[in-house]
């Protein structure tokens, strides 16, 4: 049973050396991921692959407050902060472009490949343009024909969910459409994933003004999160949000549910169509994050946050702020109320605390921070919440109860036996 939610001792002498190599690191090359273990036999999800992306290259939409880049750049958006929405396409390619669609899928189901398949991203194709003092009720022709393609995507696609991936700190628009790229491409292409691009420092210097411009962005992703519920026909917008994203993601999300304009929140969560947000690595301080939380989550469908109590990135943004973050959270920062609050909610179907525990799951370190995407369980997991929309228990999770009263979800020793079942379960028309 593991002992969660509970004060921790920093060990900074121990985070010293790994800090300094934090502070040297420059935005490296992002690798095709190993296969969620959900890509299996059993389970093909290429088998519905549309013939037009059976290709290296993986077709992304975005949404960004970047400013562009200078014409002709490599640099398609550079990290200053804007408050007018740009929507386009983003291209990420798989290895060099030369592989046939037969190279890609080895290397796509493969679970003991040993490469290295680089992601680049090869270009953007700009689709229109939301001024910050332009109504949401008028829209510009080439942003009307983007909305309109989104539609007709939804239309001839199984999944009729939009997907949006929101990247951490210290990171560029190439890191974000890479790996926004990735979850896409393991949903077998079939999936509308599009990734919001927020302006960061792309240093690690830069946290303050990362946070700061994250902050700052609220208001503009509050305003996209609109304009999907209003002009697309998604049954459900998902929120896919990491590290530092989950900040900007949180905030957006209590602050479009503190719209006082709104009375009956019940017609107001049908307008939104909120659907799972899942919460990985949540860089955001504890406290604040529950506050935020109240203020959304009957607007969800539901919310799920992972949490590693050793995770090493949090460790460091404690040690900056003194407070802990809610994908490592020291509860007893919370009052009694906030505690009570939280636990009763832990209970419900609208919330769920999944426990990473790096001694049962693979390809966990102990003070991992990326466990999302660099664990094949991990990614699995994620996928079936986005894309079935399967509970823990039916995505072959256990509950465990946590010292505090909690309940907790947990990956079994046995989760990789587990999910051809829990394919087949989810995957299977659903009863009436």
């Amino acid at each position: 049973m593991p002992m969660i939610l509970v004060t921790q001792r920093l060990r900074v002498g121990l985070l010293a050396p790994l800090l300094a190599l934090s502070l040297a690191a420059c935005q490296p090359t992002i690798h095709l991921m190993r296969p969620p273990v959900s890509v299996n036999a059993e389970y093909d999800p290429y088998q519905s692959t549309p013939q037009e992306f059976r290709n290296g290259s993986i077709r992304i939409a975005y949404a960004t407050n970047r400013l562009s880049g200078e014409p002709g750049s490599s640099d398609y958006y550079v990290r200053k902060f804007d408050k007018d929405l740009r929507f386009g396409l983003a291209f990420v390619q798989i290895a060099t472009g030369e592989e046939n669609w037969d190279q890609i899928l080895e290397w796509s189901t493969n679970p003991d490949r040993q490469e290295k398949i680089p992601l680049s991203l090869t270009g953007v194709e700009r689709r229109g343009l939301l001024s910050h003092t332009s109504s949401i009720d008028e829209l510009t022709p080439d942003l009307q024909r983007t909305f309109n393609a989104i539609n007709n995507y939804i239309k001839q696609n199984p999944i009729k969910d939009i997907t949006v991936y929101v990247h951490g700190a210290n990171a560029n628009f190439y890191r974000a459409a890479a790996q926004a790229a990735q979850y896409r491409h393991f949903s077998g292409r079939t999936d509308l994933m599009m990734f919001y691009a927020w302006p960061t420092g792309e240093n690690f210097f830069r946290y303050s003004r990362d946070l700061h411009n994250a902050q700052a962005t609220v208001p503009v992703f509050a305003r996209f999160i609109r304009l999907l519920s209003k002009y697309t026909d998604a049954e459900r917008i998902n929120i896919l949000a990491y590290s530092a994203g989950t900040q900007l993601v949180t905030d957006a999300l209590a602050f479009l549910g503190s719209n006082a304009e709104e009375l009956d929140r019940e017609a107001y969560s049908d307008k939104l169509r909120l659907g799972s947000i899942y919460l990985v690595g949540g860089d955001v301080e504890l406290n604040g994050f529950t506050r935020s939380l109240r203020q959304f989550v009957d607007l969800t469908e539901n919310v799920t946050i992972t949490i590693n109590e050793e995770d090493f990135v949090l460790k460091l943004s404690k040690l900056f702020s003194r407070k802990s973050r809610a994908g490592s959270p020291d509860i007893e920062e919370l009052d009694d109320e906030m505690i009570d609050w939280s636990v009763a909610l832990s209970r419900t179907d609208n919330y769920d605390v999944i426990y990473i525990d790096p001694g049962v799951i693979p390809d966990v370190g102990v003070r991992s921070h990326d466990y999302w995407y660099t664990s094949s369980w991990v990614s699995s997991d994620a996928l079936l919440l986005l894309n079935f929309r399967g509970s823990p228990l039916e995505r072959g999770l256990e509950p465990v109860e946590s010292s505090c009263g909690y309940e907790l979800w947990t990956f079994p020793s046995d989760y990789h036996k587990k999910i051809a079942t829990s394919l087949e379960q989810l995957s299977s028309p659903k009863q009436d």
